[in-house]
């Protein structure tokens, strides 16, 4: 091997050393924000399970995750779970679980979260029956009701 391609590989080889170690603190600084209660370090984790960066894919592992930061108002969080249910990635298929936290995310995000939510609540609505329809309302109204009374 030459020279310059010895000196080529050993900065390869510390670059992907430093950035490994890099990462490494920045995955365990956001598993103590998150182990906080920070809503966003949870999100963010989710996202990391669910897309297999820097940690194995596993998105029963990303659903915890999304789970956590939903019951803290995270929208796109809440959008996630809807997401998870309606494919069921991570948990078993569930229409109606996924219309409550698709409302739920369609009222507490902004912009792209809450149109997004509520495109894909109409979409999946036509799988399940009027009354069910009414009922994943109905939770994510009570879900709603204590997650602001618990904000005051």
């Amino acid at each position: 091997m030459c020279h310059t391609r010895k000196i080529a590989a050993c900065v390869f080889v510390g670059f992907v050393l430093a950035f490994s170690s890099a990462f490494s603190q920045d995955l365990a600084e956001l598993q103590g924000q998150a182990e906080s209660g920070d809503a966003k370090a949870l999100f963010k984790l989710g996202l990391m399970y669910d897309r297999g960066e820097g940690v194995p894919q596993d998105y029963a592992e990303a659903f915890k995750w999304y789970r956590k930061a939903a019951e803290l108002g995270h929208a796109s969080a809440q959008f996630n779970l809807g997401f998870s249910y309606t494919y069921g990635l991570g948990v078993p298929k569930d229409h109606g679980e996924a219309i409550k936290w698709l409302e739920i995310a369609a009222i507490l995000g902004k912009g792209g979260v809450g149109e997004m939510a509520l495109k894909m609540r109409k979409d999946i609505s036509v799988h399940l029956t009027r009354e069910k329809i009414t009922e994943a309302g109905r939770l994510a109204r009570e879900w709603l009701r204590k997650y602001h009374a618990g904000k005051k």
